[in-house]
């Protein structure tokens, strides 16, 4: 699916990330439990079942904690191993968008910028030509057809020089988690030039036209081929799939049976710098610009900027990150907060999610170097991170205060349910889901029928039973997961309202 000139994850493609999800050991122990608390609806009713007794109703396996808070008062109003630390998935998203927000702004805009060294003489360029990343996590072939537009109406025709590709200031990874089986296409590399999700489409049979085989960079306008990632297949007794650099390219081998009959799907781009190169370079070639082969390099300091494409603002970016679950925007937002934040390039997604962690400790009041706030990287694609319930709920209440309004980037979620109607009417719920293998969270606000505010985290793990069957996710441990988060919702309505 596609919207706005800018990919967007399908739930075909989130499937998929859930079941190849990678198995970790179990979180490390708890704290002391706090006291499970009864209550009754109304004088003369049956103590309604609290949320220690709901959970022993939904039998998927492993472990949950919660927390909810009145964001009025700061009183805790029910907790279960709430200091716990638990895998939190796509939850990490929400720390990631306010540490963002905090460090960039919400008006704060990347720049991807084409600047050349050297004079133009009759339609040539006597010099090198630069593509430069600024950061920007939404790039796709429809903007880099805008640069090209902006470089032909220069009156540049051909370069004589070098065409050099640089990501600019940014980190630098050859994919989110290592974790993860090297062929899905939400874990691609990180970088400061990106393009299209770093993602490629590949189409076979009769979807690939006159070809067996296509790669191509498609967005909402233009579907350029793409010469940097070649595809090829193998026999059928060979490995399901393998990926190498050859030349300078990337070449995949799949199975022939695992490309069978008429098919597309997308690939990750491990260079994206040279693949958003290539891009440029057949647009280029669609309006009688002649470009040499991209290859990295150095800006040259005498180099002139002629033309730039600007991100949209980081709120807008946001909304959307945290809306579809982009990995990849939750890394370079996350990465350029941790730069700015720290003045200097960091080395590794985990040293800028370490940046992130104390941001979160400091700015929630939490010890610095809070063990029950550890994110790995940015964007949650990791069985590695662990994260409270207690710390994720004091963030939220912490960031209502300041006025962060990162609630306005959140998604409504529907906590109704036919078979236990509230009577009172529904609250207004607004969060971020977190989906793994075995790993589900869910964070934001709650608005009771009263009026009443609250902030609340509830995650549950499986970590111990993530190898045990790949088929469950999208089967009984989720289903009962999900199930359970919104009837302890369902829960705290009848408990807290009024």
């Amino acid at each position: 699916m596609q919207s706005g000139g800018r990919f967007v994850f399908g739930a075909a493609l989130v499937v998929v990330a859930l079941l190849w999800a990678g198995a970790r050991a179990d979180a490390p122990p708890s704290a002391p439990l706090p006291p499970e608390r009864l209550y009754v609806d109304a004088p003369g009713e049956l103590a309604t079942q609290n949320g220690i007794e709901l959970r022993a109703r939904y039998a998927f396996a492993g472990r949950s904690g919660w927390q909810v808070t009145d964001l009025d008062t700061g009183e805790v109003l029910d907790a279960h191993e709430a200091d716990r630390s638990f895998a939190p998935a796509s939850v990490a998203k929400l720390p990631t968008a306010l540490f963002a927000l905090h460090s960039l702004g919400p008006n704060h805009r990347f720049f991807t910028r084409l600047s050349k060294a050297g004079l133009v003489t009759n339609g040539s360029l006597q010099g090198d030509l630069f593509l430069v990343g600024g950061g920007d996590p939404e790039l796709d072939s429809d903007g880099l057809a805008e640069l090209v537009d902006d470089l032909a109406r220069l009156g540049i025709k051909r370069v004589n020089g070098q065409f050099i590709v640089l990501p600019g200031s940014s980190l630098r990874a050859e994919e989110i988690d290592p974790d993860q089986p090297g062929d899905v296409a939400f874990n691609p590399a990180v970088s400061g030039l990106n393009l299209n999700f770093n993602r490629v489409r590949l189409r076979w049979g009769r979807s690939a036209g006159d070809q067996a085989l296509s790669v191509s960079a498609k967005a909402d306008r233009v579907d350029p081929p793409v010469e940097q990632v070649e595809v090829q297949t193998a026999s059928a007794n060979a490995p399901l799939f393998q990926h190498d650099q050859v030349d300078g390219r990337e070449v995949w081998t799949f199975n022939a049976r695992a490309l069978s009959g008429d098919g597309s799907r997308w690939l990750p781009v491990r260079g994206p710098e040279l693949y958003a190169g290539d891009v440029f370079r057949q647009l280029a070639r669609t309006r009688g610009v002649n470009l040499p082969p991209p290859t990295l390099g150095k800006v040259n300091p005498s180099a002139r900027v002629i033309a730039e494409r600007p991100s949209r603002t980081l709120d807008e970016i946001l909304r959307d990150m945290l809306r579809f679950s982009t990995n990849l925007t939750a890394e370079v937002v996350g990465a350029a907060a941790a730069r700015v934040s720290s003045g200097t390039n960091l080395g590794s997604l985990e040293q800028s999610a370490a940046l992130m962690n104390g941001w979160i400790s400091h700015s929630s009041g939490f010890s610095p170097g809070d063990p029950r706030i550890r994110f790995v990287n940015h964007s949650g694609l990791s069985a590695e991170s662990r994260v409270a319930p207690s710390r994720i709920v004091g963030l939220l209440a912490s960031e209502r205060m300041k006025g962060t309004g990162i609630e306005e980037l959140l998604t409504s979620i529907s906590v109704d349910d036919a078979d236990d109607p509230l009577e009172v009417g529904q609250p207004a719920v607004l969060a971020k889901t977190g989906t793994m293998d075995r790993i589900r969270g869910l964070a934001g606000y709650i608005t009771l029928p009263s009026g009443r505010r609250l902030a609340f985290a509830i995650f549950s793990n499986h970590l111990a039973g993530r190898l045990a069957d790949r088929r469950a996710i999208a089967g009984g441990w989720m289903r009962g997961a999900r199930a359970f988060e919104r009837a302890l919702i369902r829960n705290w309505v009848r408990r807290f309202d009024g």
